[in-house]
Parts: structure tokens; sequence; C-alpha cells
């Protein structure tokens, strides 16, 4: 009966994610790829002369793209293409990590998580919000690589080896350099929480010491991602990618600022059923991990630390190192990517439409995996 529901879930993904091509919105911009393609493949062209931006999508967007460039005729199928691609490889991902946070996932929660991919699939066939590829997003990077990331770090975490950390490497710096949002959504978050792990070793060294080495290592291996990052674009990338975008400035902050706002404002209009009802899905996770995390601080308070001002901080990062120390990593990193990659986004300028809640895909998509793993 299990292995029924699992595989009705499937189905109803597939379904779902098929309906796409029914919103394949061929643009100028969604072109810029097809053209590359054909310069470099047809045209004999020099990669050297493209311009490219500061998320040229190399994976898995173009990787995709020049795939489907080789056996698809047309422009729209290769655009649904590598938009079906984006949708599983997503959902894989996401049960992947869910099975990192909590190894003994029941098939209740994978059932459950397919079928909000399935919503999202939905969403992506019956509005313009930019999920996939076929609405114009470029930085879906953004949302695989932190998802395969995560569960590497997880497993580093659990049993340092050099494969891994190799994994971790190259993911992160192939991540940053297919979309800088990256860097935000995702790097700076996780040295942070593990700075905050490794401050936790410090003070309480007879407890938890032993995670210190492993915790350096971790660090040590997302900032070489970077390296490798900044080493890929040198290699790649013959212009200043710059050029041409808004510098930062006061006015570009608040324009960024005033985005968000009318953003937010978008995501929860009534106007598309589907639209609206994954939005509501998604606060209602954002709230249910928030009244979870306050239950669990006062118990933990009350059991263990007297009330003062630092407490609650304390036994929320004295947390990781608890029973369930998976499922408090991730939660930890939660708590601390949603506040940096809104700030980010709005502080750097580059919060600049309505569409620009495809910047938190990878926040909400933990957030989503974690309330069901909780249910």
């Amino acid at each position: 009966m299990n292995r029924l529901r699992f595989w009705g879930a499937w189905l109803c993904f597939f379904c779902a994610t098929m309906l796409i091509v029914c919103k394949v919105a061929i643009s100028s911009d969604l072109l810029f790829l097809n053209s590359l393609a054909s310069d470099i493949f047809q045209a004999h062209g020099a990669w050297r002369d493209w311009k490219l931006t500061t998320a040229p999508a190399y994976v898995p967007d173009m990787a995709l793209y020049f795939f489907a460039f080789t056996f698809l005729p047309y422009v729209g199928a290769r655009i649904f293409f590598v938009t079906v691609c984006q949708a599983f490889i997503t959902l894989g991902l996401s049960l992947w990590l869910a099975r990192k946070i909590k190894p003994q996932l029941s098939t209740s929660a994978r059932v459950l998580i397919v079928l909000i991919a399935a919503l999202v699939s939905l969403v992506a066939a019956n509005s313009n919000i930019w999920l996939y590829f076929n609405s114009n997003n470029n930085h879906i990077a953004a949302l695989v690589f932190p998802l395969l990331i995560s569960g590497f770090l997880l497993d580093f975490l659990a049993r340092p080896r050099k494969l891994l950390a190799i994994w971790i490497i190259l993911g992160g710096g192939i991540a940053t350099a297919s979309s800088a949002i990256v860097v935000i959504c995702f790097v700076l978050p996780v040295i942070v929480s593990l700075l905050c792990a490794f401050f936790v070793t410090k003070i309480s060294k007879k407890q938890y010491g032993q995670y210190a080495k492993r915790i350096r290592m971790a660090i040590f291996a997302m900032i070489a991602s970077q390296l490798f990052a900044y080493a890929l674009n040198k290699m790649l990338i013959y212009h200043n990618t710059f050029n041409g975008r808004v510098p930062l400035s006061l006015h570009s902050i608040d324009n960024s600022w005033h985005k968000f706002i009318k953003a937010t404002q978008v995501v929860f209009l009534p106007d598309n059923v589907l639209s609206f009802m994954l939005s509501l899905i998604v606060l209602a996770a954002f709230m249910f991990l928030l009244y979870r995390l306050i239950v669990s601080i006062r118990s933990h308070l009350r059991n263990n630390y007297p009330l003062r001002r630092w407490a609650s901080a304390y036994a929320a990062i004295k947390l990781l190192f608890s029973r369930d120390w998976r499922f408090a990593s991730a939660g930890l990193l939660l708590l601390i990517v949603v506040p940096l990659n809104v700030a980010g986004s709005i502080l750097s300028g580059g919060f600049a439409d309505i569409y620009g809640y495809r910047y938190f895909t990878f926040p909400i998509a933990l957030a989503l995996l974690l309330a069901v793993i909780l249910l």
C-alpha cells in the first residue's frame, strides 16, 4: 500500500510537470542559450566573444541545453526538456536531502514531498512566477546545489572523508560560478552556521571538543569552493560581468526594498489559486517551524539553563549536538539563511523585479522539507 501511494504521488508529479509545456514562453532572454549554442556548435564561433552575466547558469541550465541542442530540433522543445530536467533534479535532491536529515524518513513524508513538488510544477504551468527555465529563471543552481551540498556537509560532519570534501569544493565552486546569488543564499549562511557550532565546541571542550576539527575542515572546504569558483570564472569569462549593471547606492537599495514588498504582495494575491495555495503552504511551514523552535527552546531552558538574556540563543546552538543533530543542524542553517538571504538580496540592490522570490528558493525548500519531517 505504501509503495502504491509513493508511485501514485510520482505519477501526479509527472503529469503536473508535463503540463509545463503549456507555459513555455519564448522570449529574447530565453533565446540566449540557443543563440550561444548555435554560434558555437554550428557557426564555429568563439566562446570568448560572448558576454555572460553574473548568473551564466553553467550547470544545470547551460549543460542541459547544450545536450538538448544535439537532438531536439526546436527551441520550445529544448526549453521544455531543460525545464522538466530541472523539476526532476529538484525533486530527486529534495528527497535525497530529506533522507540525509532524517535517515528513517517515513513513506508518508516522502509522498508529501513529492506531492508538494507536483504542486510546484502546477504553479509553474499555470503562472508567470519564475520557478523554472520555462519562465526565464536562471538561478536554479541556487536551489539544486545547496540541496546537494547540504547533504554532503551532513555526511562530512558525521564522518569526514576526503572524497566528500572534494565533492563539497567542486559543487560549491560550480554553484557559485553558475549563479552569484549562491554566496548569500548558501555559502555565507553555511559558514556562519559552522562558526556558531565551532563556538560551542570551544566553550564546551570536554563535551563537544571532538567536533571542532570536523567543523574547521568543513569551513575550509566551503572557503576552498569559493576559490575554485573564482578560478572557474577566470577561465570562462573574458569580460567584466558587472558592466551595465545599476551601481550599488541608497537608491538601488530603496528600489530593492520596494520591489521586495511588491513581490510579497504578488505571491499572496488570490487571483491564481494554485500559486496562492503554494504561498500559504510555505507560510504555514515557516510558522510551524517557528512554533516548534519556541517550544523546544522553552523545554530546553526549563530543564537545563537559568533564564538569562543570552540563554535562548545559546540553547538553540546547543541543540546542534542533541540526539537529532542532523535535523538541528539543518534547522540552524535555516534560521541563519533566511535573514542573510533576504537582507543580502535587498542590500545588494539585486532584488530588481516582482519575481525576486526566485532568490529564496533554497530556504523555502529547506523549510518545507523540515516541516514535512516534523509532521
